[in-house]
């Protein structure tokens, strides 16, 4: 959910086979070929897990890009299945929760790196990334079963506008 922007924005999306193939290496190589212009890839916590060798490009090939993880521990959009009633079978194969960070993956590629725990945080630290024209990654933790619920009430009030 979002309000247009003032200024023209590119936007592009990317489905691998699984959904989440390569959307590390696809933004690093549209911000290469794109190097006069910022670049924020947002993907989820098991994207990035799924792509992070591709983080290597960072360093190799000098690419000034913003990433912003969605941290949720996993696959938290599949709570909108109805895969999501059938445990344990939903939590591990669906789930997968991992309890990982990627604050080291960030130091290992040679990305700066924060967690805003607020929007105000989180808007200065994507502010001062972009700002810097360095390679960033900003890690955004949230709660899946939350997101859900908040993702609910959104439509829900968006539709009694309507």
């Amino acid at each position: 959910y979002g309000q247009a922007p003032d200024k023209a924005l590119a936007v592009y999306g990317n489905r691998g086979v699984a959904g989440i193939d390569g959307l590390v290496s696809t933004a690093l190589g549209v911000a290469a070929a794109t190097p006069d212009r910022p670049l924020t890839l947002v993907l989820g916590d098991l994207a990035l897990y799924h792509d992070l060798n591709g983080l290597l490009a960072v360093r190799r090939c000098g690419v000034p890009i913003t990433i912003v993880v969605v941290n949720n521990d996993g696959g938290g959009i599949f709570r909108r299945l109805p895969i999501r009633d059938f445990e344990p079978a939903f939590t591990d194969l669906f789930l997968t929760p991992h309890g990982l960070s990627f604050a080291s993956a960030a130091q290992l590629h040679g990305l700066a790196y924060a967690a805003p725990t607020t929007r105000a945080d989180f808007r200065a630290a994507l502010t001062a990334a972009l700002a810097s024209r360095e390679p960033a990654l900003l890690e955004i933790k949230t709660d899946s079963a939350l997101d859900l619920e908040v993702a609910k009430l959104i439509r829900k009030n968006a539709l009694a506008d309507c």
